[in-house]
């Protein structure tokens, strides 16, 4: 698997959901500002969180692909490292999701244009966290509400 099948690849954050899109990405090591509570069930590889970091792998020769993990707090990603399954480190783009720069709560969509008002500059999702830790299916709850 060469690099050049991998460039492509990005790294998606806000909004209380962590995503990627890309080919041949075995794992991924996410360093980031906060503190978040996350959940990752349902997945078929493994995500491992502890300060400021988070591990992202495989353990079913799967490319990592979709989303990562749900989470709750205040989560800036300030670094990403990604390796494809020789070991060998991959280009990995990291932007914010668009829903997360907009206060969609009052937004006329039939403007052509955004106002600078409706942008949102904050990190944080939820309630404030005082541990990174993950939890169980209860965020999924309450994110589906």
């Amino acid at each position: 698997m060469s690099i050049a099948r991998t460039n492509k690849s990005k790294l998606t954050y806000g909004g209380g959901l962590v995503s990627v899109s890309g080919v041949g990405i075995a794992g991924i090591e996410i360093h980031y500002k906060g503190r978040i509570e996350y959940n990752s069930d349902g997945n078929n590889y493994q995500v491992r969180a502890g300060k400021n970091k988070v591990l992202i792998f495989s353990f079913t020769k799967q490319d990592i692909s979709g989303d990562l993990f749900i989470y709750e707090g205040k989560f800036r990603i300030t670094k990403v490292i990604a390796s494809n399954w020789e070991a060998k480190k991959i280009p990995l783009a990291v932007s914010r999701h668009w829903f997360d720069c907009l206060n969609l709560t009052d937004l006329d969509l039939s403007t052509a244009s955004i106002p600078l008002n409706k942008m949102v500059s904050g990190y944080q999702v939820g309630r404030r966290i005082k541990k990174t830790k993950k939890v169980l299916r209860q965020l999924i709850k309450d994110r589906k509400r």
